[in-house]
């Protein structure tokens, strides 16, 4: 079992597979504008525990541009060994872009904050 709920909170069931398009805005909220990564352009998904930070994560996802829908959208996936040897309980994710600027420069950018991430 896998649910987001509309205000971003994710539950899984312990050691559950699940996949997930992430639409990535560079635009506004009235309106959007998909941003499609480029080469050499990465998206890190992070499950910490409570009060840790992003760099601590116990689980660290890293997505590419090879890991695009047919909607030009990230694929968020998480296989039964992500959460198999967590304990049930609450954590929290976070989301964050590393994107070349017009000069070729990483910059990075948390397009998803602290959200709770629920192991059931």
């Amino acid at each position: 079992m896998f649910n987001v709920s509309k205000n971003g909170i994710i539950e899984v069931v312990r050691g559950d597979s699940f996949k997930v398009a992430l639409f990535i805005n560079r635009g506004t909220d009235l309106c959007p504008e998909r941003y499609i990564l480029k080469e050499g352009e990465y998206i890190y998904f992070g499950v910490m525990e409570p009060n840790y930070s992003f760099e601590n994560a116990i689980v660290r996802k890293k997505y590419s541009n090879e890991d695009l829908n047919k909607d030009k959208d990230v694929v968020i996936s998480f296989n039964s060994e992500d959460t198999v040897n967590l304990q049930p309980g609450k954590y929290f994710y976070e989301v964050k872009a590393v994107i070349l600027d017009e000069d070729g420069n990483e910059v990075v950018n948390t397009i998803i904050p602290k959200r709770e991430f629920f192991i059931l």
